[in-house]
C-alpha cells in the first residue's frame, strides 16, 4: 500500500489537532467579554464536550449542537445555519435562565 502524501499526512495532523487537542485554555476563554456564538455539530471533528466546555467558559455564550451534523454545517444546513447566526447578530444578548428559557 502506497503511504499518504505530504500534504495527507498534514490534513491528518490537523484533523487530530482539532479532535482532540483544541489547544483553547479555560483561562483564555475566560478573558472574552462579548457575546459568543459557539457551534458545534454532534458529528463534528471537534468533539461536543469540547464544544460544551468552550460555550461553558465564555461568560455571554449561546451555545448551539446541530443534530445529524459535522464540521461543514454552513454548507450542508446553510438555511438553518444563515437564520441562527443571522438572529445572533440582529437580537440583543439576554442571559437565558430558568424564569426566561421559553420567552
Amino acid at each position: 500500500m502506497k503511504s499518504p502524501s505530504p500534504e495527507i499526512k498534514n490534513e491528518l495532523k490537523l484533523l487530530h489537532l482539532l479532535s482532540y487537542e483544541p489547544h483553547i485554555t479555560i483561562e483564555q476563554l475566560h478573558t472574552i467579554g462579548c457575546p459568543t456564538l459557539v457551534i458545534g455539530g454532534d458529528h463534528d471533528v471537534i468533539q461536543p464536550k469540547h464544544t460544551m466546555l468552550i460555550a461553558q467558559s465564555i461568560k455571554n455564550s449561546y451555545l448551539w449542537i446541530i443534530p445529524n451534523s459535522g464540521h461543514s454545517t454552513p454548507i450542508f444546513k446553510k438555511d438553518q445555519f444563515n437564520q441562527v447566526v443571522g438572529d445572533f447578530f440582529s437580537q440583543e444578548f439576554r442571559t437565558i435562565d430558568k424564569f426566561g428559557r421559553f420567552n
